[in-house]
């Protein structure tokens, strides 16, 4: 059994890694691609207090709804659909349909946000979601603020199959009631100091319906109920050298350090996101593109400057190596671990999806697992 690493991160600009903690626990998360339709978990929303160190169940249902469908894709078992009474009107009995891989946050007013992930809509019908939900502690209320209440569903061969709405950008930096993000699973979110929302790439539907990893950058404001396209490509690239896995653009790293108004992070889904204490927004990681196009595991880190509208690459490598693992091409940096429990510039964790972070108060990364190379590149896991 392998060591799950944990890695801490200062982010003053140095931004240098430490290997800080080992424990015999393997982390063993689900390959990114997954055959729509799996079975999912119901929208069950659960508390913990942590005074009395005991979970609370404030809403959602405590059953799966068991139906089971045999089609031609396979057999399926189905979850509880979605509630979403009236657009903007909170209501005890509202709630998202079950789902996963959505995106999340908690604004500066302490209510709880959820966007898209692969789920049921409002029809009980299971596709890749663009909705938008504010849940309210206070009152223990959902509200349906924005997206589609339905997923965008066609008949091929007979069955229904239901993809995602595509998204509606509008103008580059400037917020409108009618952008909204595409269908998507597997973006990376955080809120900066103002308290708005910032939604970054995943797997979903372009502006043309195209379906692939995307490099878009979406800001949410809280307060005006908008959202802005703030960088990153509206369409999906499908001429890349690996377009047969997904579509999405290669990114433009520019100089190591150095912000650009033409650097952009490749398109990639399953990265880690966070917001640091003077409000810039930090990109780690994923599965997706390099800046030579190539498709694998990343391990490149990013700063992104609302105040400048920049990316900075700040560290990992820009391009990937593939290797042969059990027969099976990877693509992937190692990673460089160090001496345990002693920080230094060249030490980097290696390229990895899903991975687990938080900051801590002085507004150091901590992070932790995910599914991705070890230290020789020789194995992933």
């Amino acid at each position: 059994m392998k060591d799950t690493p944990l890695f801490g991160a200062a982010m003053d600009g140095s931004v240098v890694w430490g290997h800080r903690v080992s424990t015999n626990f393997l982390l063993k998360i689900k390959t990114l691609v997954r055959v729509m339709l799996l079975l999912l978990l119901v929208g069950v929303c659960l508390a913990v207090h942590a005074q009395t160190n005991e979970w609370v169940w404030m809403g959602g249902s405590s059953t799966v709804a068991k139906s089971w469908e045999t089609t031609s894709y396979g057999t399926f078992q189905y979850g509880q659909q979605g509630v979403y009474g009236a657009l903007g009107v909170p209501a005890s009995g509202n709630v998202p349909g079950g789902r996963y891989s959505a995106s999340n946050w908690t604004d500066s007013s302490g209510n709880l946000w959820l966007f898209g992930g692969e789920g049921f809509d409002s029809g009980d019908e299971v596709g890749i979601l663009n909705d938008l939900w504010e849940f309210i502690p206070s009152t223990n209320q959902w509200t349906w603020v924005g997206g589609s209440n339905v997923s965008l569903c066609t008949v091929v061969m007979k069955h229904l199959v239901c993809t995602g709405q595509p998204g509606a950008y509008g103008t580059l930096g400037v917020p409108g009631v009618t952008n909204v993000p595409g269908g998507r699973a597997y973006a990376s979110s955080s809120v900066d100091k103002n308290g708005n929302l910032w939604l970054f790439g995943g797997t979903g539907f372009d502006s043309n319906g195209a379906y692939g990893v995307f490099n878009d950058l979406w800001e949410f404001s809280p307060t005006t109920r908008e959202w802005a396209w703030m960088g990153g490509s509206s369409m999906l690239a499908c001429n890349v050298p690996s377009a047969q896995t997904y579509c999405g653009q290669p990114g433009v790293s520019g100089t190591l350090g150095v912000p650009g108004t033409t650097n952009v992070p490749g398109g990639r889904a399953g990265a880690s996101s966070w917001t640091d204490n003077a409000g810039n927004v930090w990109l780690f990681g994923g599965l997706g593109y390099d800046s030579a196009g190539d498709f694998g595991y990343l391990n490149d880190l990013w700063e992104y400057s609302p105040s400048a509208g920049e990316w900075a690459w700040m560290g990992g490598k820009s391009t990937i190596p593939c290797t042969t693992v059990d027969g099976q091409s990877s693509c992937g940096q190692p990673g460089v671990y160090g001496t345990l429990g002693v920080a230094a510039a060249t030490n980097f964790p290696g390229s990895r999806i899903d991975a687990s972070n938080s900051t801590d108060g002085n507004g150091n990364l901590w992070l932790f697992g995910g599914d991705g190379n070890d230290s020789t590149a020789s194995d992933w896991g």
